[in-house]
């Protein structure tokens, strides 16, 4: 094939069975990941910040325990601001793969559902990889 380079059939690094792509890059690349926010009342900011996200937790709040989060910074305050437990208000915010926020909104049945333009509902089942993968967490007061 022309503009391909011939690799042998081995891999020191893979052995024996591994036959490296044509696409395979030979550095990992940066992986790009969303910001978002969650707006809420100080206490439940910090217990999402410790524990991750609840489903039973979140059902007190919206009866189903789905956990909606936003991209858009002024629409997760205006939510903590409306909270009623709030003051004080906050918001919780994390940063999240690209690879695992595509992951979530392909399961099936859905784990998050995209309301676009900027808002995100993470139904229950995608709970566990929403927890294991946000990065960056921390709670930012609303003034």
């Amino acid at each position: 094939m022309e503009g391909l380079s011939r690799r042998p059939a081995t891999n020191e690094k893979f052995g024996p069975f591994f036959m490296p792509s044509a696409h395979q890059p030979e550095e990992e690349l940066p992986q790009r990941s969303f910001h978002f926010h969650h707006g809420t009342d100080q206490t439940s900011a910090n217990d999402l910040l410790q524990n991750g996200v609840n489903q039973q937790q979140a059902a007190a709040w919206n009866g189903s325990g789905e956990f909606w989060a936003t991209s858009d910074h002024q629409v997760a305050e205006w939510f903590a601001l409306s909270n009623p437990s709030s003051p004080p208000a906050a918001c919780f915010e994390f940063a999240l793969p690209e690879a695992v926020l595509l992951v979530i909104l392909q399961m099936n049945p859905p784990g998050a559902l995209h309301h676009a333009p900027d808002n995100y509902e993470f139904l229950p089942a995608s709970h566990a990889l929403l927890n294991q993968h946000m990065a960056n967490r921390q709670v930012v007061p609303v003034p």
